[in-house]
């Protein structure tokens, strides 16, 4: 059976998971020859392309650790009282963790015609429109984050067209999920 990482999924877990720094820099390149289509895939292609997808949702994260840890302190303080010390107070724990992940991998669409190359241009622009999130969220303060109710913690992000094609091409494709947590309540 053939397997690989989705990389919406890894995505929308990040976003879900929970930066004085900036983020950015993260990219990914899966091993496998970009020409291959998805329906071609070996399992030996099908796992260096888990692999790789892992690797770099951990990257991604490490990247990016002060706005999940500040996304993260955002969402316990709003559904605590909204008290921008409870968001401090978990923003500082998350830094002092270390992520742990899992990853699953499950079958793929071996009817999909996507290339790999298609793949990996998704994937990258995801990270890149989600890097430009965080970002965001790391340079405001809780106190700001709290208090500014006119859209979701670095707005409203659109699907790049790159994974609109991809899903297009490819609806039932199916990667598994990577799952980043790490992020904790200290009240």
């Amino acid at each position: 059976m053939r397997s690989m990482l989705d990389t919406r999924s890894i995505l929308l877990a990040a976003f879900a998971a929970a930066s004085f720094a900036c983020g950015g820099g993260t990219s990914f390149s899966s091993g496998v020859d970009e020409t291959k289509q998805v329906k071609d895939l070996t399992d030996a292609d099908a796992k260096t392309l888990c692999d790789n997808a892992e690797e770099t949702a951990k990257d991604f994260y490490e990247n990016n650790k002060d706005g999940f840890c500040k996304l993260g302190g955002v969402l316990v303080a709003a559904f605590s009282g909204g008290d921008p010390a409870t968001c401090e107070a978990t923003v500082e724990t998350c830094k002092g963790q270390e992520p742990e992940t899992s990853g699953k991998c499950e079958p793929i669409d071996t009817a999909c015609e996507a290339t790999i190359a298609e793949i990996e241009a998704c994937y990258n622009d995801s990270i890149e429109a989600a890097e430009e999130v965080f970002d965001e969220i790391s340079s405001k303060s809780c106190e700001e984050l709290l208090m500014d109710t006119s859209s979701a913690p670095g707005g409203d992000v659109q699907t790049p067209a790159s994974c609109t094609a991809l899903m297009e091409k490819c609806p039932t494709l199916e990667f598994g999920n990577v799952s980043i947590t790490g992020t904790s309540s200290t009240t």
